[in-house]
């Protein structure tokens, strides 16, 4: 497998690109992180709440179960201590649901942070680096078959831009009249276009 291309210029570029890339990523897992820990920071009131729900709750049905022991009247005033045990879950399930939506929001956020970068890399950087890695690995491996200049001048005419074959030497009417060398030049660049040395050919 063909990762990086034989011209140093673009070799570099290549892995200025990966390690951008990486770069990119770690930021991302890391900026997400940090806002899921800041986000979270804001359940803080919900968790007082319901803290105080238990502690309400907790006392009210102490005094209910301490005003049952009474003979006679304590059912009755047990009763009455219903509603603070009934303020105090409800303070409870606020404050629960206060958490909740803290915890649903850090999550999301976190998540988009994490996926916008991503979602770049897998647009422009992956594409791109897959597409050289595949066209650079075949030329390769069919370089290893023997001579296939002409396979590879055949695809630098289908492939290179038309100002380039017909620049000022015309290697593309060369190569239509037959001329000695053309087809060599013709293969040499599009070994240079997929990142490989000409020399590959010599080997």
């Amino acid at each position: 497998m063909k990762l990086y291309a034989d011209q140093a210029g673009r070799r570099v570029g290549q892995l200025l690109a990966d390690v951008s890339a990486v770069v990119v990523v770690v930021l991302a897992v890391y900026g997400a992180s940090r806002l899921y820990d800041n986000v979270l920071k804001l359940r803080m009131p919900g968790d007082k709440l319901t803290e105080s729900g238990s502690v309400l709750r907790s006392v009210f049905a102490g005094a209910a179960e301490w005003a049952g022991r009474i003979p006679l009247v304590g059912e009755s005033l047990a009763k009455a201590f219903t509603p603070g045990v009934d303020a105090g879950n409800q303070l409870i399930a606020a404050g629960g649901r206060q958490v909740d939506a803290i915890e649903q929001t850090a999550f999301w956020l976190a998540l988009v942070v994490v996926l916008l970068p991503l979602v770049l890399l897998l647009a422009t950087w992956l594409p791109w680096r897959v597409r050289f890695v595949r066209e650079a690995s075949a030329a390769v491996t069919l370089l290893r078959f023997g001579d296939v200049r002409e396979l590879l001048a055949m695809r630098a005419i289908a492939n290179l831009p038309l100002k380039r074959l017909a620049g000022p030497a015309d290697i593309a009417a060369a190569w239509r009249r037959g001329e000695p060398g053309a087809v060599d030049a013709l293969a040499e660049l599009e070994l240079v276009r997929l990142g490989l040395r000409p020399a590959r050919m010599r080997r």
